[in-house]
């Protein structure tokens, strides 16, 4: 692994969509590499053993050379000077990475290297163009399309494909509308995907008027516009108020999850009726935040710590909560919250920690037949001083305290505090136990009891889910601005 000092360009959200479809300890091949930024990425986080970074030109090879040089990544990371994948099955690659190309170019990529039809190797793709081409030509050569992800950088909304070849033709199984936006995407209901479509409305809406003033055949604009407009009729997009919002995202995140003792949801509703156009996302409301939200001309703070949780006797100026309160109604911003439900929901708080380290075969940890956590397994055990090191890296924390002597293999979790879940993690067969919070006793006798334990920090292990509270704020509205807001004040030394 590189030097973990070393310091690399974060990734964008078009590269970053790469990650979760690469297997850790695989050997990845990036085809015409960026910079080798994914493979340096991967390589520094422990995801992967090594890369092989290709490009057919030398100035974007040698610029490449010296990131892997600067990242100390060398040892892991080679490169080498190529058209496409010529050469590249020396290197053995499990994974294959081709971004950046047009969707014609990476099917000839792919036409040209018969190496590539094997069950063992797994393609991750994103078509510049023609992404309709692509997946025909996929679907048609016998690759099984095995998922999908959609990013947005610099304003341009991307498509990723992930495909294994298993030798069956599939291509009938798919209409035109899903060639070009994607099945996988469709049926998720992903995030970005009705603004996929509004992209892809405009461009064949103005395609079509040029055909038809042309006089030429445009039936395949009018199959997936018609497709486009029946998709629209199925899922009415939602033009947000404040109520409208906070009914779509409680639909989402059940009540019914909560604790019984927790007080989230609407705790300030400035303006019931107002049209929500800029939502602040963060994991606590503070003053900072409210401040923020009041100069960027914010509608909503939502949070996943509750504004109010403790009964309110009094509402006095020169108090707390209450100021906070008092700031957001004066500003005319509302403020809610999804606490242990959003901890417990499916794609929630602990959904996205169980992600962000590497947890295959996920399960939920429950209590009470509450999923207050997750449980899953590494897909390759490794000692405790590395698996916290690989927390450390895929958080960002800037520290992480671990206690025991052993191999991280099973690994159960809970976001934030969970100093109190640690019985019921060994319980479940955890080797490992991740919180954000524990208590010093824990770590302290981890030796004797052989216990495994990883504390991460209450922020850094639950703010992954503001990302995915963004995005289904926009899967109610897409056209609702949204910005995340860091909490956190707890300073390291």
């Amino acid at each position: 692994m590189a030097e973990p000092g070393k310091e690399v360009k974060a990734l964008d959200a078009r590269l970053a969509s790469a990650i979760p479809f690469v297997r850790r300890g695989s050997f990845l091949a990036d085809v015409g590499t960026d910079h080798a930024y994914l493979p340096i990425d991967l390589y520094k986080r422990g995801q992967i053993r090594g890369a092989v970074a290709s490009d057919i030109n030398r100035g974007p090879l040698e610029r490449a050379v010296a990131h892997i040089r600067a990242s100390g990544a060398g040892e892991g990371i080679c490169t080498v000077l190529t058209d496409g994948l010529q050469g590249i099955e020396a290197y053995h690659p499990d994974d294959i990475t081709i971004f950046g190309m047009g969707g014609e170019l990476i099917c000839d990529i792919l036409r040209a290297a018969p190496f590539v039809r094997h069950p063992s190797i797994r393609l991750i793709l994103q078509p510049m163009t023609h992404p309709e081409k692509m997946r025909q030509f996929l679907l048609s050569e016998g690759f099984c399309i095995a998922g999908e992800a959609l990013s947005r950088s610099e304003g341009r909304i991307y498509q990723t494909v992930c495909a294994v070849w298993d030798g069956i033709d599939r291509l009938d199984t798919y209409t035109p509308f899903d060639c070009l936006f994607g099945r996988e995407n469709r049926i998720a209901n992903a995030p970005l995907y009705r603004d996929l479509l509004a992209v892809g409305k405009r461009v064949l809406s103005r395609r079509l008027a040029g055909k038809r003033i042309a006089g030429q055949n445009a039936g395949y604009e009018e199959e997936i516009l018609a497709a486009i407009a029946a998709w629209e009729g199925e899922k009415r997009w939602l033009k947000a108020g404040l109520r409208q919002l906070y009914a779509f995202l409680e639909a989402r995140i059940p009540r019914t999850l909560s604790c019984s003792w927790d007080n989230d949801g609407l705790a300030v509703c400035a303006s019931p009726d107002k049209p929500v156009r800029r939502v602040l996302v963060t994991l606590d409301v503070t003053a900072d935040a409210i401040a923020y939200a009041e100069q960027g001309g914010f509608d909503v703070v939502l949070s996943h710590h509750p504004l109010l949780f403790s009964p309110l006797r009094s509402l006095c100026a020169g108090s707390d909560p209450a100021d906070r309160v008092l700031s957001l109604l004066r500003a005319d911003i509302s403020a809610m919250s999804f606490h242990t439900r959003l901890d417990a929901v499916d794609g929630g708080v602990n959904d996205c920690l169980a992600a962000a380290i590497g947890l295959c075969d996920v399960d939920k940890l429950c209590e009470d037949g509450i999923a207050i956590g997750r449980i899953g397994h590494l897909p390759e055990p490794m000692p405790l001083s590395v698996f916290a090191l690989q927390v450390k890296n895929a958080l960002g924390c800037p520290t992480v305290s671990y206690a025991g002597d052993g191999i991280v293999s099973r690994v159960a979790l809970v976001s934030g505090s969970g100093a109190e879940e640690a019985a019921l993690a060994f319980n479940a067969g955890a080797d490992t136990y991740l919180s954000g919070e524990l208590k010093y006793h824990q770590l302290c006798d981890a030796p004797e009891t052989g216990h495994c334990y990883v504390c991460a920090g209450h922020f850094h292990t639950e703010f992954p889910v503001c990302r995915i509270l963004a995005d289904w704020v926009r899967d109610a509205d897409p056209s609702i601005e949204t910005e995340l807001f860091a909490s956190d004040r707890i300073g390291t030394v």
